[in-house]
């Protein structure tokens, strides 16, 4: 995870990070949730039909160009 500049997760619901972030064994409260979708989520997004893998790919690409990152 360290390596990883920014994470960009897919939220249909809420409860759903938390299920991913326990299953990756991280807690809430580590310092790499500040680069989890930096931009807010699918929730405050909406979900294009269809497509929400595209909206996920464009916003991390968009977002890693911004900030130089990896």
């Amino acid at each position: 995870m360290d390596a990883i500049d920014l994470i960009e997760l897919d939220e249909a619901f809420a409860p759903q990070v938390l299920a991913v972030v326990k299953a990756w064994g991280r807690s809430a409260d580590n310092s790499w949730h500040e680069r989890l979708n930096v931009n807010g989520s699918g929730i405050s997004f909406g979900h294009p039909i269809g497509v929400s893998g595209a909206r996920i790919r464009g916003t991390l690409a968009h977002e890693l160009r911004q900030r130089d990152l990896r």
